[in-house]
């Protein structure tokens, strides 16, 4: 546990000391390097050498960018009177060039850009705008995470039944050490993953592995939700660990609420998942995957 504080604390200070950079450069100031925030909106008024690089914020440039202005999931607004030697990217969002002095290409994810700004958004969710609201825009981002979320659970329960079950016990028998294990693991992830997506994403090649640790990053709350579903089966159909139709029913009540939610907001119904599985991500980590066979499986 000291271990696991420990890097939390050094992830959490190399965060903050990234996002403690400049995100307003007055009209007159120089900045010798590059400019990176997540979170945060930038202004650039003034000279910047390097390059200017936000996550899920965006980026306004009236002054002079000798590198690359790049925005995951925020617009970009280049003013009349601007100058960009490089390349103007926007993925998930928007790049106005109005009269701008632009170098280099202006890129723009487009479509794909959006689900991918939802992809990464998962650890840092922000509006999407009309999906946002009830509607039929709704409608296809609730459907898909519900069927996902209950595929991959159904999935991982049928094919390791007994690392599932075993996780579940150690659930039940230590639901605040797991619980607790599972928040600090998510807190560890939230502040790690967005930088290191961000490190990555810089250039278009670490994009696709981004996404890539992006998805990894999300196969241990699965299991850790795979692992709640054995849990509550277990109350309702003791004395087994195989897939029935009672883990089905049971799955969908429990991932019936997180579709609803995304009805309404994506963001909210990704952060509801998250904490749903949270308390089972801490007991996967207990059960060591679920191999720990030192529990008695008398719910079972």
């Amino acid at each position: 546990m000291a271990y696991l504080m420990t890097a939390l604390l050094l992830i959490m200070r190399l965060t903050f000391s990234l996002n403690d950079l400049p995100r307003t450069v007055p009209a007159g100031d120089k900045v010798n390097g590059n400019i990176a925030t997540i979170t945060s909106d930038v202004r650039v008024d003034g000279e910047v050498l390097g390059d200017v690089t936000t996550w899920t914020g965006s980026i306004i440039v009236s002054g002079h960018v000798h590198g690359d202005v790049v925005s995951y999931t925020g617009d970009i607004i280049l003013t009349p009177g601007a100058e960009i030697d490089g390349n103007a990217m926007s993925l998930g969002g928007r790049v106005q060039a109005d009269s701008a002095k632009l170098a280099g290409r202006t890129i723009i994810g487009g479509v794909g850009g959006q689900y991918l700004s939802r992809l990464v958004g998962l650890f840092a969710p922000v509006p999407y705008g009309p999906s946002s609201t009830i509607g039929i825009a709704g409608w296809p981002f609730s459907l898909a995470l519900g069927m996902l979320l209950l595929i991959l659970c159904l999935l991982m329960i049928g094919v390791w039944p007994h690392r599932t079950a075993t996780t579940a016990v150690m659930l039940a028998y230590y639901p605040v050490r797991a619980s607790s294990i599972g928040l600090l693991a998510s807190v560890a992830l939230t502040t790690l993953l967005p930088l290191l997506a961000t490190l990555l994403a810089i250039t278009l090649i670490g994009l696709p592995l981004s996404v890539i640790i992006v998805l990894l990053a999300n196969v241990p709350y699965i299991s850790g939700l795979a692992a709640l579903i054995q849990a509550a089966r277990a109350s309702i159909e003791p004395k087994t660990i195989t897939l029935t139709r009672t883990t089905i029913l049971v799955a969908g009540g429990l991932i019936l609420p997180i579709a609803l939610v995304g009805m309404l907001s994506p963001s909210a119904a990704l952060l509801l998942f998250y904490a749903i599985a949270s308390p089972g991500l801490g007991a996967l980590l207990l059960s060591r995957v679920g191999t720990v066979r030192s529990t008695p499986m008398r719910q079972f």
